[in-house]
């Protein structure tokens, strides 16, 4: 699908509320028991363009586990000259199994880091979660 959005009121309040416009593609294709999706979005402000995009696959090992991995990239790129371009880069692994009668089970993990440009600290973090999901 696509989606893109307009903002050209004048701004009012501060600078950054005015002008901003933007869009996102993002698309699926289904092969056997794999499912991969890939998404790109950019939005346009007064100071600084963002730009993300990524890919992800889930295969169903059987009709009760599945298996997914992810990844994705996220640039600003400021437009003052005092600013500094950051990056974002983002993978993610996950394991649900379906426990019957509308409840599943699911977890994940991910790795992330960014950069700041011209920084020394340049963050790396990472994450696990897991859940009971309950369909009625």
């Amino acid at each position: 699908g696509m989606t893109q959005a307009k903002n050209d009121r004048a701004a009012s309040v501060t600078q950054n509320s005015a002008h901003l416009d933007g869009h996102t593609v993002s698309g699926t294709v289904d092969v056997g028991p794999v499912s991969i999706t890939a998404a790109y979005a950019k939005e346009n402000q007064n100071t600084a363009d963002q730009v993300w995009y990524g890919v992800g696959a889930i295969y169903s090992m059987t009709k009760m586990d599945k298996v997914s991995v992810g990844w994705g990239h996220g640039e600003t790129q400021d437009g003052l000259a005092s600013a500094v371009d950051t990056e974002n880069d983002i993978i993610t692994i996950g394991w649900s199994r379906n426990l019957g009668k509308g409840i599943s089970f699911a977890g994940s993990g991910f790795y992330s880091e960014e950069e700041l440009g011209t920084s020394a600290k340049n963050p790396k973090g990472y994450g696990l979660v897991a859940g009971i999901r309950m369909t009625f």
